[in-house]
């Protein structure tokens, strides 16, 4: 898969850095697609630039993946610095 692919477009979300300790963040695929290669990638940056080098963690990896058929939501908790997974339906 090419990521400049129309049929297969790469979805990145970013959510901010060091937030408030209990900040929560649900991200839903909403797109309908049932192709397990058009997944949503969702990673901690200090930018809104999905380019920028990730500075913080999801569960003490770099990014967490929705993936279609798989899951549709992702919800994540932050302790202050990192994101921790509440629930992956």
């Amino acid at each position: 898969m090419s990521m400049d692919d129309p049929q297969h477009p790469q979805r990145t979300v970013v959510i901010p850095e060091g937030p408030p300790r209990g900040t929560d963040y649900v991200i839903i695929d909403t797109s309908g697609a049932n192709d397990p290669t058009h997944t949503i990638t969702i990673s901690v940056k200090n930018s809104c630039d999905p380019n920028s080098p990730s500075v913080g963690t999801i569960n003490g990896i770099q990014s967490a993946v929705i993936t279609p058929g798989t899951n549709k939501a992702l919800e994540v908790i932050s302790d202050g610095k990192n994101y921790w997974i509440i629930s992956l339906k």
